[in-house]
């Protein structure tokens, strides 16, 4: 691993630092889709100290610039470095509850922040402008090193969907556009998954984290991590 990615990893915990603030006057929480994180906080503080510690020092050393909006240079995307805050690709999130689990956000924040862009393998998508860019590196990385049939169109959940944390009160990931769920119906939550270990390989290098290593695993699911770019 490069100097440059571990002075990198900004994780999705930098997002508790931004000022989200709901329509009824209470301040969005962290965006999390581990549910397991909060339940078994007290058991796992131990476990996590380490890893915090290591946010915590990431964050101090981030770079400031904003993200470039212009896309990625495919043909020097041999290595990465970090452009951005976490907190750029967020901003202030505003939003109304709707039901079902929905959440209806400021449309000003949706046309800031929210594009349609077309990418490798998966065609159309609906995401957070900042991650686009990564989404499609990490895509065309699948593609030229013959990874392409490990992901399947037809499975593709999509990534922007406004919405709780399924059974709480929590922002996922997915109300940001900073997600995605790929070959869903053989990675379903609390399973090992048949996703290949390649392509979250290059998910990771690209700035994604997994679900699937998480406690309460959910190998359908890629989020962004940390900002990044090639370099």
């Amino acid at each position: 691993m490069s100097r440059g990615l571990r002075l990198a990893r900004v994780a999705v915990a930098a997002a508790a630092a931004i000022a989200c603030t709901a329509c009824s006057g209470t301040r969005a929480t962290q965006p999390e889709e581990d549910p397991t994180k909060a339940a078994n906080g007290a058991r796992r503080s131990d476990d996590r100290s380490t890893a915090g510690s290591d946010r915590l020092g990431s964050l101090r050393d981030r770079v400031e610039d904003i993200v470039a909006a212009t896309g990625i240079d495919l043909g020097a995307a041999q290595n990465v470095r970090p452009v951005g805050s976490f907190s750029d690709a967020v901003g202030a999130y505003r939003f109304t509850p709707t039901g079902g689990g929905r959440v209806t956000p400021d449309p000003a924040w949706v046309q800031a922040h929210i594009v349609t862009a077309t990418v490798p393998i998966l065609g159309t998508v609906t995401c957070n402008r900042a991650m686009v860019p990564q989404l499609r590196a990490a895509l065309a990385e699948i593609q030229a090193t013959g990874l392409a049939g490990e992901i399947h169109p037809d499975e593709y959940a999509g990534c922007y969907y406004p919405r709780y944390i399924a059974g709480t009160r929590r922002l996922s990931n997915h109300a940001f556009g900073l997600a995605l769920d790929l070959n869903v119906p053989g990675n379903q939550r609390g399973t090992v998954g048949q996703m290949s270990r390649a392509v979250v390989a290059v998910f990771k290098r690209w700035g994604f984290a997994w679900g699937g290593d998480w406690g309460y695993t959910d190998p359908m699911h890629f989020e962004l991590e940390r900002v990044v770019a090639p370099g």
